[in-house]
């Protein structure tokens, strides 16, 4: 037992300095990473495997290097926000690999990749004709942008001269038959409209699975019981 105790106490140390270390460095997706941050990353994830796997390796010193890691990754991201020369050298630039309909070679051979691949991330991003294309990039986290030809494009009610509507978002007020009282108070109740919109609809919030209100306080409510109708299991 003393052993099993060891091991989760190892487990829970290493996991906290690492989500802090991870919350520090700006909470990233790891399609967000860097090169740096991929290789700390990288460097991170053995000490920590390594830390946990192996007793005879001291708690105390990886958790250190984890932490002087976290540091050089927050002092590096500094730098390349301060420094344009240094970000400059460790990113690529922006690449264009499609201009005017026409695929350009040399982009692709910058980035080492495959005409096949190129148009995969075309399709990802609903183009399936690349004579459709003004221009593509290729951004240096690796996000492929697209502008489209101007006859292409879709009509906006701006283009039209069309009067439009204020957008209405659509704020989660209920979550699972709870009450969420800080929503409410976002969209402007007083502690008094809170308690008397609670007492209202308290014999119906358990039904509700979740609940949005707009700015106009109008409710848009999704029960409990709401079931698919099957059409994708036979």
């Amino acid at each position: 037992m003393d052993s099993v105790g060891a091991i989760l106490f190892r487990v829970i140390a290493t996991m906290t300095i690492l989500l802090f270390i991870w919350w520090i460095g700006g909470q990233r997706r790891l399609s967000e990473l860097r090169p740096f941050g991929f290789v700390t990353l990288v460097v991170g994830a053995t000490i920590a495997g390594s830390v946990i796997a192996d007793p005879n390796i001291e708690l105390g010193a990886a958790l250190i290097a984890l932490a002087v890691l976290g540091i050089i990754q927050v002092c590096f991201d500094w730098l390349l926000i301060k420094n344009r020369n240094v970000y400059t050298a460790v990113n690529h630039k922006p690449i264009v690999v499609i201009q005017d309909g026409q695929i350009i070679k040399e982009g692709l051979s910058k980035l080492r990749i495959s005409v096949e691949t190129l148009l995969q991330l075309l399709r990802q991003n609903s183009v399936f004709n690349i004579h459709e294309v003004d221009i593509a990039i290729v951004e240096p986290l690796g996000g492929l942008s697209i502008l489209k030809k101007p006859e292409y494009q879709p009509l906006t009610p701006s283009q039209l001269k069309m009067p439009v509507d204020a957008n209405k978002i659509l704020i989660p007020v209920i979550l699972e038959g709870q009450l969420q009282e800080q929503a409410l108070r976002g969209l402007g109740f007083s502690v008094d409209q809170i308690a008397a919109f609670r007492q209202q609809n308290e014999a119906e919030l358990h039904k509700v699975f979740v609940a949005f209100m707009d700015q106009e306080r109008n409710l848009h409510v999704v029960h409990q019981d709401v079931c698919s109708d099957d059409l994708f299991l036979h």
